[in-house]
């Protein structure tokens, strides 16, 4: 059961301005009603934190939030990864149709794709000879 303003004490302090402007945003941020609300949150998760029950605390609030950041952060990584898997699989089958490669050489290319991606930790660039061969080709043609 909430507490009505007449079940609580009325008390005035003295601020810094910087620290009740932050207050004032965060009080927004947070959709409380007034900067006594805040206040009053602040102060009881200040007094557990403070009784040691720290964990109780972070447990009650710390961790559902986390929670959900950490569950909203693996779809979006799960999405993305979703994403360059079927980009990667349609590069993958123009290049062996059209290229009319068959298995042994895709599997070769397959081994030195890995034995680069291994040397480079993961951060794949294209060789610059081949870049520079390839692009120089293409003006050929023009």
């Amino acid at each position: 059961m909430s507490k009505t303003r007449y079940d609580k004490k009325h008390i005035s302090m003295w601020v810094d301005e910087t620290l009740l402007k932050n207050c004032e945003e965060h009080q927004k941020e947070l959709g409380m009603k007034s900067r006594s609300e805040y206040i009053e949150a602040a102060l009881e998760a200040y007094s557990q934190f403070a009784n040691k029950k720290a964990t109780e605390y972070v447990e009650k609030n710390v961790l559902p939030r986390m929670e959900k950041m950490m569950y909203s952060l693996e779809n979006r990584i799960g999405r993305q990864m979703f994403k360059l898997i079927v980009e990667s699989a349609k590069i993958c089958r123009i290049l062996f149709d059209h290229l009319e490669l068959d298995f042994d050489d895709f599997d070769e290319l397959h081994e030195k794709c890995i034995k680069e991606a291994k040397h480079l930790n993961g951060a794949i660039t294209f060789p610059s000879s081949v870049r520079d061969k390839k692009l120089a080709e293409l003006y050929e043609e023009e």
